[in-house]
């Protein structure tokens, strides 16, 4: 708020009392970069599109590209298409072993794990180990490691072990933003291995670090996604409804409301609480179409089709939604397919086969 009220008030100040050294553009990117971080993806994406206004990528290649990494992010945090490009295009303007390349190749990684792409990984982390090694940062290294362990199966030994030794880096380098990095991934794998109690541990001790560092509004609906799936999957019900209701007070991002949503619907249809679980499917299927975990939000939204209509006693109904599973097939991981795949099962069951 204090960058925007500067920006209100450039135009008017005489140009001998601005500030030596500060163009106006930079004074756009740190508010850009401060809206990013603060979770107002509009605000920011504005402040973005007007650096971008100002710069020419043939001379300042560099900005443009942190800027197109803001816009990236900001774009995730609404479900907007186009992450993507700009993750690409600005990997194309961050020639040469540079910091900013390998911060690109990262959050290119990831964002590719998000979109459920994570075959498209290889490549990108085989160039940023390397790049790792010849910038000679323990930061890049922590880098490489988290996206060499998301392009590995989960299920491979050595993951686990590797994200580990991420985190620890990590807190040695005191670098709050990969540390949360490592905690969401690792509570991920861990949530995908079926191993709930150690992730309900690693996600509860996650959750508590994204509020010590300031990250619980930009973060903490991923986080809490993750404590509250595995808190459900070990019985302990109501400390994840409190967990959810604690990360919706923070209002995050449209992306993080979905992700949200998926498990707080998964626990109403559980509990047979038919309303709250239909107005969790209404906002997943009211929420922006946006590519970012669009395999899990599909399947989760048609999981939660056929167990609302099942609560509501209308097998006929649940059985016409699992004609849904047909468009998904070969875009989800095991642990989303097989409780779809169960949901089905009941669904046949009550309905005596049906037409599935």
């Amino acid at each position: 708020a204090m960058l925007e009220h500067v920006l209100e008030m450039w135009e008017r100040v005489d140009p001998a009392g601005l500030p030596p050294g500060v163009e106006h553009s930079q004074v756009l990117e740190a508010a850009a970069d401060a809206a990013c971080w603060a979770v107002e993806p509009t605000r920011g994406h504005r402040m973005v599109e007007a650096v971008l206004a100002e710069l020419d990528p043939a001379v300042d290649g560099q900005r443009v590209a942190a800027m197109l990494l803001q816009r990236a992010m900001m774009r995730q945090q609404q479900m907007h298409a186009g992450e993507l490009d700009d993750l690409q295009t600005a990997l194309r303007l961050s020639a040469g072993p540079s910091p900013q390349r390998a911060e690109t190749l990262g959050q290119l990684c990831r964002a590719l794990y998000l979109h459920g792409r994570v075959d498209e990984c290889g490549p990108l982390v085989a160039e940023l180990s390397s790049l790792a090694v010849r910038l000679g940062e323990q930061e890049w290294t922590v880098e490489a490691w988290v996206a060499e362990a998301l392009a590995r199966s989960p299920h491979d030994a050595g993951t686990i072990s590797l994200l580990r030794r991420a985190l620890h880096a990590a807190e040695a380098i005191s670098s709050g933003r990969l540390e949360m990095i490592a905690r969401v991934a690792l509570a991920d794998l861990l949530d995908a291995r079926g191993e709930y109690a150690a992730a309900v541990t690693t996600a509860r001790s996650a959750w508590q670090r994204a509020s010590q560092l300031g990250q619980a509004r930009y973060i903490g609906a991923s986080v809490a996604q993750w404590l509250a799936r595995s808190l459900l999957a070990v019985g302990q019900w109501d400390d994840a409804v409190e967990v959810i209701g604690e990360a919706l007070n923070l209002d995050p991002s449209p992306l993080g409301r979905a992700q949200l949503s998926l498990v707080s619907g998964q626990i109403a249809c559980a509990r047979g609480n038919v309303d709250t679980a239909e107005r969790c499917l209404q906002f997943l299927r009211a929420a922006q179409p946006g590519p970012q975990d669009a395999p899990r939000r599909a399947a989760m939204a048609a999981q939660l089709s056929i167990e609302t209509s099942l609560v509501r006693g209308d097998p006929a109904a649940a059985i016409a939604a699992c004609r849904e599973i047909e468009t998904l097939r070969g875009t989800l991981q095991p642990r989303d397919l097989w409780p779809l795949i169960a949901a089905a099962w009941r669904a046949c069951s009550e309905g005596k086969g049906g037409e599935a």
